[in-house]
């Protein structure tokens, strides 16, 4: 694979290439000190990825990778940044745009196992190479699905996503009027960014009837959505007939949180039904737990492939059979407004 190396930096060019160079899988085919010699570096010699900072002179990550999707460039783009509040903006336009993922530079500092950082670069890398073999072995037909009855008793709504997920969820959420169960919002972000995807969600929404939380270890009810937090695992927690999260840190190396399959089996394992909308992702994460919730009644709804940023989290889906509905986020977000959304009288 691919790999193309942006930092104004010479020490972290250093440090991230003999990284990746100590994979022969991973081949790092030139390096540029800001985004306007990447952008010119990539149009001569395309990379598969594209390993950049966000701050940089004369170009920025966040315009670096506006223009690859503009110039239809097939390149991903993986954030490596220092992280702090001041970022976060930039960093949630840079998932907007489809970059795969965000890897704090802070491990680098003093103090800090250089090994995390090192293990955090390849779990990335080995994910991208995954679904340059997965777009392959794209099914057939995937925009069209047969029209079925949407009927299923569940008593939640989650919709999960990771890379380039945040468009698509804008778009089913703005067609959220009143809702008559709890969503769930499972996206997987390092710790931090969720509260810059609730911010931004949250600006379609004038009235207070209706809003976009973080679930801090607090309650969910009806005609509510609550974001799992970032960089945490989360799992469904039930007293008195009254839902809620709580979360625990990750397991070491863990890169992808939260993990969606884990709380789709443990509200499975609380006799709870989901349905489940899968969006564009990086990794297959969600597969598993769409499977046990389809046989106990759930539907499954999944973004259509050929829309989405990041394909493998929808293909892994489709290529297990599990879908009921495939279609692009609009449709989906009529699709559920139809099924679930209950007009204020009742």
């Amino acid at each position: 694979m691919k790999v193309a190396i942006v930092d104004d930096s010479k020490f972290i060019r250093m440090v991230i290439k003999q990284i990746v160079q100590s994979d022969p899988s991973f081949e790092v085919i030139w390096e540029a000190e800001n985004g306007k010699d990447a952008f010119l570096e990539n149009e001569n010699c395309m990379a598969d990825l594209i390993i950049s900072d966000v701050e940089m002179p004369i170009m920025d990550g966040v315009e670096l990778l506006k223009n690859l999707r503009e110039k239809s460039h097939r390149s991903e783009c993986l954030i490596v940044s220092g992280f702090h509040r001041s970022d976060g903006k930039k960093i949630i336009e840079a998932f907007r745009l489809g970059a795969i993922g965000f890897i704090s530079k802070n491990k680098i500092g003093k103090g800090i196992n250089l090994n995390e950082f090192r293990e955090d670069i390849l779990d990335y890398l080995g994910a991208i190479e995954k679904q340059i073999k997965r777009n392959i072995l794209s099914p057939k037909s995937i925009s069209k699905s047969q029209v079925i009855q949407i009927s299923s008793k569940a008593d939640m709504l989650l919709i999960a996503g990771s890379a380039g997920s945040l468009e698509p969820l804008e778009e089913i959420l703005r067609r959220i009027d009143y809702f008559h169960i709890p969503i769930i919002a499972a996206i997987h972000m390092p710790e931090g960014v969720d509260e810059f995807f609730v911010n931004r969600l949250n600006k379609f929404y004038s009235d207070n009837d209706f809003k976009i939380r973080i679930s801090n270890d607090g309650s969910i009810g009806e005609n509510s959505v609550s974001m799992l937090k970032g960089g945490f695992e989360a799992e469904l927690r039930e007293k008195v007939n009254d839902f809620f999260i709580s979360y625990i840190p990750p397991k070491i190396g863990k890169l992808f949180t939260p993990n969606i399959d884990s709380f789709l089996k443990g509200v499975s394992a609380k006799n709870k039904l989901c349905d489940v909308v899968i969006l564009s992702g990086l990794c297959s994460d969600a597969c598993e737990g769409s499977k046990i919730h389809k046989e106990n009644g759930g539907l499954i709804f999944v973004q259509d492939p050929s829309t989405a940023v990041a394909k493998t989290m929808p293909l892994s889906v489709i290529a297990k059979g599990y879908q009921d509905i495939i279609a692009e986020p609009k449709k989906i977000g009529d699709l559920l407004a139809e099924k679930y959304s209950l007009s204020h009288g009742g």
